[in-house]
């Protein structure tokens, strides 16, 4: 199948770590189609040359202590940690891209009878070069996506996501870390 020769993934068990999921009989649908590997294999991805790049994903426990301490001290309720996952990726093509944030849609969450589950993912190249003020205010530009309903879609940056949201809750951030 051609999507298997794209996702590398060896066990089903290892793909759905860390996803709730009610029934067996779902995980096919999930172990076919699903888009993202957080079982740290590499996806190949064929570039514009005709070539293959290998993109490594890998579990970024970092990164979701600090989107936690970012949750708390902005007050986010909306967002459930425990279905908020991180992920470090390496040897990505996108051009520009520092971080991204994937949710489960709703179709995804009816087949495989899971509750919405979000995954921001940070770019290591790119990411991992920024000043840790820099890095926040990412993190922060990420969680804006996530609307108040936690239902799996995403709040866009034309109306929602935009440079003078994003600064205005970062300066909130950083009031509430000179208060404590």
């Amino acid at each position: 199948m051609a999507i298997d020769a794209a996702v590398r993934i060896e066990s089903r068990a290892a793909f759905f770590d860390g996803v709730k999921c009610d029934g067996p009989e779902t995980m096919l649908i999930g172990w076919v189609i699903h888009p993202i590997s957080l079982s740290h294999k590499p996806i190949l991805k064929k570039m514009s040359s005709g070539g293959y790049t290998v993109i490594n994903y890998f579990d970024a426990p970092d990164i979701k202590e600090r989107l936690r301490d970012i949750v708390e001290l902005l007050r986010f309720h909306h967002i459930d940690m425990d279905r908020l996952l991180c992920v470090r990726s390496t040897k990505s093509q996108s051009q520009g891209t520092i971080a991204r944030i994937h949710g489960l849609g709703r179709i995804w969450q009816h087949a495989m009878k899971c509750k919405p589950t979000y995954i921001v993912e940070v770019l290591s190249e790119r990411f991992d070069e920024l000043n840790r003020e820099q890095q926040n205010w990412t993190l922060i530009h990420e969680l804006l996506h996530i609307p108040k309903n936690f239902g799996g879609g995403f709040l866009h940056h034309k109306n929602h996501v935009n440079k003078q949201n994003v600064e205005i809750w970062y300066t909130r951030y950083r009031q509430k870390l000179e208060e404590l």
